[in-house]
């Protein structure tokens, strides 16, 4: 046993060594798992606001000061809700009457139903 105890002992060099980049580490933990190469064609066209109008459409910003509409699903349905969800989707809640529903888009083009599968993925 004292010989295990001896060899997890360090000096005071390897211990700031280690804390450096321990703590290095977690100060770019944040800039390195967000990056994304600028030649990502779906990242630089995709935007990273969105907001729902009752008039059926849903607008997409850049920097949250100058909105476009990405998608008009016409004057009949409200959009309640926009968000992003994992594997970068972006999900609409969509009202008509008393009946809601959830659509979902990778490229805020083509818009599927939540349980779709493409072909030959099932």
């Amino acid at each position: 046993m004292d010989d295990i105890i001896e060899d997890a002992r360090i000096n005071r060099r390897q211990f700031l060594r280690v804390v450096s980049f321990t703590t290095g580490g977690a100060a770019l933990a944040p800039f390195i798992s967000g990056y994304r190469p600028v030649n990502d064609l779906r990242a630089s066209r995709r935007s990273r606001f969105y907001s729902g109008t009752k008039d059926g459409k849903v607008l997409g910003s850049a920097d949250g000061r100058n909105w476009n509409v990405v998608t008009n699903f016409g004057p009949h349905l409200t959009v309640r809700e926009v968000r992003l969800t994992r594997g970068d989707w972006v999900q609409v809640t969509l009202v008509t009457g008393d009946n809601s529903f959830i659509l979902r888009s990778r490229d805020e083009k083509t818009w599927y139903t939540p349980d779709y599968v493409a072909p030959g993925q099932a």
